[in-house]
This record gives structure tokens, C-alpha cells and sequence, in this order.
């Protein structure tokens, strides 16, 4: 699910860049201490700062120090400090209450256009250690979207949050990450908050930064004693040798705008390669022509291995007891049981060389442009008929020492709004050593086939969350799915990260995705009012949209790390090692991805040789 996102963003993310110093700009004060450079910081390799709460603070050199001020916007102070910062040339960081952002939206925007980050700090300026996890959320959540609103401007907004007294707890720092959000703590505290003068004010913050030699100095833009101090605060520190540095998200360059607006376009385009290689291949051999390929990965180099030899053989557990003939006409994209064209294929040429043809089949020929010409091939069908009911007897067809499916469990809305510790306080209400397994990202040929014929061997049901644009070319996929027990949610249109949307844009997202699912399944009453972020992320506004629409927003419990580029092997390792943890919960899994079809038998008699039994999950009818 992460993979291609993670994987273009190591290549567009620039950390800790280094911009010549600003202070040359700053002609009309010769004597003002500017700004040195700018710390450009990535909130996903660095995710808390400031040793007075944390091991690390920013990569600063000696004598560097960073200005931040909390609690603001006010009318009274703020623009004041704005007045000073400008004059010296000095930029700083605002942490910004959501509510003070709202009752003074211009100074705010005032200081963005003065060039300063801009972070938020709650909406109230609560302790959120005194709050139940929903409320702190919710002051976080309600925070940004206030800033965010007086700011008329997504974009300018920085991941950075401080929590108002400094004070967390480790759940709400799980939180901010799976926001993306960077944690400031300081290394110097002004106590301008106390009833000090301005020259005691002056006073601490030098001696404590000359303990330190560098750090992030906490101030309040709300305090006039602040404002006051600031114009001797600097003065002092320049004579002392101490310089300014600005700290900033990555930039917006044209890279960086195209990774964050296009990542989720770039895997579905990725995904309609595979398909429609893997549809081209099938062609092909129906026209006795064998496509060559070279081991190819969307971030590895050729390894050099024929498609034969790169694929390695499906396990014989992951193979149906008996292959009908609509399996039949699924499977004829693999070649002596491996999977056919598990990546996109590089063509040297418009010639396709074939090796030595076998008994029967043609003989050996390159394919002209003019043959290679394929048209596109109707979608292979089902076994089962669109609206035909689920087998009698699926036990029949078990493996012997099949898991199987130990109960089901029926849930609503007005059990569970939200379910998975990964994001949510809620779990489902499971027992020890059970678990419920979900799959990701599909439907999609051939893995999605290959994964139902898997759990069917084994009897297990499971839940799909299937990307509404690929249920869309897919649809008997996913009607294979319904038709054989399992339950089917939604994970938005095309897999775009919602976070990085308008509230809008996101809505639109999720409602397309179910459109998607149910045009595909040819029945409304068919999905389940169960929805998944594509990127286990979320935000106030998707949540109060599914709240709206009745629907459950799933998290997971459990990771197995299949989107990772890993052995098949690693997976169930990894799988296992998560579970055990916590010895019941939702685990996560991918049905796009090849090494999940090798790992998944693996992985199911594991669990059963470990006492663990599969819960199916559906929505209780209303």
C-alpha cells in the first residue's frame, strides 16, 4: 500500500538544505542579526525534537539557534514581534491556537506573508495528558482545521505541532505520526510567561543557551513583556556570536508538488501496467507467441531471469482442491504454476523472439509490428454466475488441516464508529488468539484470483477493501469475492492519500469508491458500510463524512509489510512477530501483490499450528 509512495518520496525529499544567509538582504539595519540559513526538516525522518522532553534536537551547529513563539495570534503582541522579527531580518516558527487563529485571521496571515513557519498547538490550549484520547484528538484536529481556515491557504501550514505545556503521552504521539506530524519540544524555555521583566527575560534565555551552545528557545507572541524584550533579546545575541536559523518543511518545488499530488496517480498507473501486461501475455500465448521479459521492478534494476525462472512455483496449499474451468481460463496467464508477468515488461523492440515451441504449437517466428497488434481481450469470467449464492457445502473443499473460519461476527455503526489501534482507541471485541483478515489495494488479475483461491482451500473468509477504479476494470474479481463469502469494503477511488487533499476533494474520493464497488458488485446492498485510508492516515473532515454516511472507518491491528519489497518468507516472519504481540486483532495483508500469494498458505498453518482462529467480520443488517 506504501511502497511506491515511500519509494518516490526518498527520491524528491530534500533534508536539511542549507540556503545562503538572508541577512545580506537586510540593508536598511546593517546591525541586525539576520537570518544565517535555513534548515529545510522532513517530519518522517525526524519526528521529535528539543532535548527538554526528547533524546535529539535539530541538527544544529554551535552557536545556531532557532526563535519559536507559542499561543498566539494576538492583537495586542503579535504584530509587534512581527514589527522586530522584520526589522532584524530574523524568521521564526508560530505554534498557533486554533481559536486565537480564529478570532484573528489577519494577523495571522500576516505572519505567513512576513515568511514564517507556521505550526499549530490545540485549539483551546489544553493539558492533553488531563484528556481521554478522543479529546486530545479532537484539540489537535480541531486546531489545524482552525489555523487552516483563517489561513485560506492548505499549503502553508507546516507539520509541526507543540503540545501546550509541553506535556504528551506516548498514544498521542502515535497519533501525531500517523498525521505526519513533526513533535517540537525546546531546548530553552524564556519563562516569559512568568512575571518577569524584560531585561530577566534577556537574561535566562542567554544563560541557558550559553549551557547549551545551540537550541529551539521557546517565547509567547501573546506576552507584551515578550515583545518588549525582543529587540535587546537579539541585539545580545548577535554581539555574543549566536545566529539565526529558519526552520521550514520541504519546499514545494515543481518535484516536490508533482510527488505530493501524484504519488497515489503513479501506483494506479502502476497497477493498470500489470494488468494490462499480464492481458497482453494471455493474448499472446493464445496465439502461440511467448513474451520474453527480464525480471523486471518498478526500483530494482533487470535481474537478468526469464519470466520462467524469476517467478517462483506457487505452493501446492495455495492451490484449489479442483481447478473448474473458468479457474482454468484465469489461470492461463501462469506458465508451469509460477505467475505470469508479476511486473510490468520492458520491450527491447517491436519483435518479439520465442523460444523453441513445444509439440502442436507453432514454430519458432519473430512477431512483425503489424501481428503484435493485439486487440483487447473481453475479461475472463467467474465460476459463478453475478448473483449466484454462496456454495452449500464450502467445507467439502477444504485442505485437511485447513484453519478454517472459527465464527463470524456481526457489527454495525452503532457499535463501532472507528476500529483498529493503529489510528483508533477501539478494537473489535475479540478473543485471545483471534484474528481477522483483510486484504488491500485489489482487486486485481492475477493475484487477487490467486489469494481467493488460497483462503478458499482453507476455508477462511476474510474482508477486502478494494480501490474503486480497480473494482472498475475487475468487477468479476470482485464478484468472485462476494459470490464466495467475503466481505467487501471500500479504500476510496484511487488510492489517493486523503490527507493531502481539500475536505472536498476527499469526500469525492470516498463516495466515487463506493459508487465504484457497488456498480462492480450490481448491488448496493452488497458492500458493507466498512471504509479504509489507503494510507492508514486521516483527518477531521474524512471522519466526520464517514460519521455522516454511517460508515465504519477500519484501521488494522497488525502489519505484515507485503507492500515492502521482502521475500515471501519475511512476510509471514514479520506477520507473526506483530501478532504475538498483541495475540488478537485485525491484520493487514495486500491481494496485489505476488509475494502475499506465496506467503499466505505459510502463514495460514502457522497460525493454526499456533492455536490462532480466523473471525470473519461482517455488517450486521439493520
Amino acid at each position: 500500500m506504501r511502497s511506491i509512495a515511500s519509494g518516490l518520496l526518498s527520491l524528491v525529499v530534500l533534508v536539511c538544505l542549507d540556503s545562503g544567509s538572508w541577512a545580506a538582504d537586510c540593508a536598511s539595519n546593517p546591525e541586525a542579526i539576520g537570518t544565517s540559513r535555513v534548515l529545510t526538516v522532513d517530519p518522517g525522518m525526524q519526528r521529535r525534537i528539543g532535548t527538554v522532553q526528547f533524546e535529539a534536537t535539530l541538527p544544529l551547529r554551535d552557536h545556531e539557534v532557532v526563535l519559536s513563539f507559542d499561543d498566539g495570534p494576538s492583537p495586542e503582541s503579535t504584530n509587534k514581534i512581527l514589527d522586530e522579527l522584520a526589522a532584524q531580518c530574523v524568521k521564526a516558527t508560530f505554534f498557533i491556537l486554533g481559536g486565537m487563529a480564529s478570532q484573528s485571521p489577519a494577523i495571522l496571515r500576516h505572519v505567513r506573508n512576513e515568511g514564517h513557519s507556521i505550526g499549530t498547538h490545540t485549539q483551546t490550549h489544553p493539558h492533553l495528558a488531563r484528556l481521554t484520547f478522543d479529546e486530545a484528538r479532537n484539540e489537535i484536529d480541531q486546531g489545524i482545521d482552525s489555523v487552516r481556515s483563517a489561513l485560506k491557504d492548505r499549503d502553508t501550514l507546516a507539520p509541526f505541532f507543540r503540545a501546550p505545556y509541553l506535556e504528551t503521552t506516548s498514544r498521542i504521539d502515535s497519533y501525531l505520526e500517523s498525521r505526519g506530524l513533526m513533535l517540537w519540544g525546546i531546548d530553552v524555555d524564556s519563562d516569559d510567561w512568568m512575571f518577569l521583566t524584560p531585561e530577566a527575560i534577556i537574561a535566562r534565555v542567554t544563560a541557558r543557551l550559553e549551557k547549551k551552545g545551540r537550541g529551539v528557545v521557546l517565547m509567547h507572541d501573546i506576552q507584551g513583556r515578550t515583545a518588549v524584550a525582543l529587540p535587546g533579546l537579539l541585539k545580545e545575541l548577535k554581539a555574543r556570536g549566536y545566529r539565526i536559523v529558519h526552520v521550514v518543511p520541504p519546499t514545494e518545488t515543481f518535484i516536490a508538488r508533482v510527488a505530493r499530488q501524484s504519488i497515489a496517480r503513479i501506483r494506479y498507473v502502476h497497477y493498470r501496467a500489470i494488468v494490462a501486461v499480464t492481458e497482453l501475455s494471455r493474448v499472446a500465448r493464445a496465439k502461440g507467441i511467448e513474451l520474453t521479459r527480464a525480471g523486471y521492478s518498478l526500483f530494482s534494476r533487470p535481474s537478468g531471469k526469464s519470466a520462467a525462472s524469476a517467478a517462483p512455483e506457487l505452493p501446492e496449499a495455495a492451490k484449489p482442491p479442483a481447478a473448474s474451468e473458468s479457474t482454468a481460463a484465469r489461470d492461463s496467464t501462469t506458465a508451469s504454476g509460477s505467475l505470469a508477468l508479476d511486473h510490468p515488461t520492458v520491450l527491447a523492440s517491436t519483435s518479439i523472439p520465442t523460444p523453441e515451441p513445444t509439440a502442436g504449437a507453432p514454430a519458432n517466428r519473430t512477431v512483425t509490428p503489424e501481428e503484435s497488434s493485439v486487440p483487447a481481450p473481453e475479461k475472463p469470467s467467474i465460476a459463478t454466475p453475478k448473483n449466484a449464492p454462496a456454495p452449500k457445502n464450502p467445507a467439502a473443499t477444504c485442505e485437511p488441516n485447513a484453519i478454517g473460519t472459527s465464527r463470524t461476527l456481526a457489527i454495525d455503526w452503532t457499535q463501532f464508529k472507528q476500529i483498529g489501534s493503529v489510528q483508533f482507541p477501539n478494537d473489535l471485541p475479540l478473543k485471545d488468539h483471534e484474528l481477522v483478515l483483510t486484504f488491500d489495494d485489489g482487486p486485481m488479475p492475477p493475484y487477487t484470483d490467486k489469494v481467493l483461491d488460497v483462503l478458499a482451500a482453507h476455508c477462511v473468509k476474510a474482508t477486502f477493501f478494494v480501490v474503486g477504479s480497480q473494482a472498475t476494470d475487475s468487477p468479476d474479481l470482485l464478484r468472485r469475492a462476494k459470490t464466495e463469502g467475503h466481505t467487501i469494503g471500500t479504500m476510496t477511488e484511487n488510492h489517493y492519500e486523503l490527507a493531502g487533499l481539500t475536505a472536498d476533494e476527499a469526500q469525492k474520493e470516498i463516495a466515487d469508491g463506493i459508487a465504484s464497488s457497488k456498480e462492480a458488485l450490481g448491488s448496493a446492498s452488497a458492500l458493507a458500510p466498512f471504509f479504509r485510508d489507503p494510507y492508514l492516515k486521516t483527518t477531521s473532515a474524512a471522519e466526520a463524512y464517514l460519521m455522516s454516511q454511517r460508515i465504519i472507518f477500519w484501521s488494522s491491528d497488525f502489519d505484515a509489510d507485503d507492500w515492502e519489497n521482502i521475500s515471501p518468507d519475511e512476510v509471514v516472519t514479520r506477520a507473526l512477530a506483530s501478532i504475538e504481540d498483541k495475540r488478537r486483532g485485525i491484520l493487514e495483508l495486500h491481494d496485489i501483490q505476488e509475494r502475499t500469494v506465496l506467503a499466505l498458505p505459510k502463514l495460514l498453518a502457522e497460525l493454526k499450528r499456533r492455536g490462532y482462529r480466523i473471525v470473519h467480520v461482517t455488517a450486521k443488517e439493520m
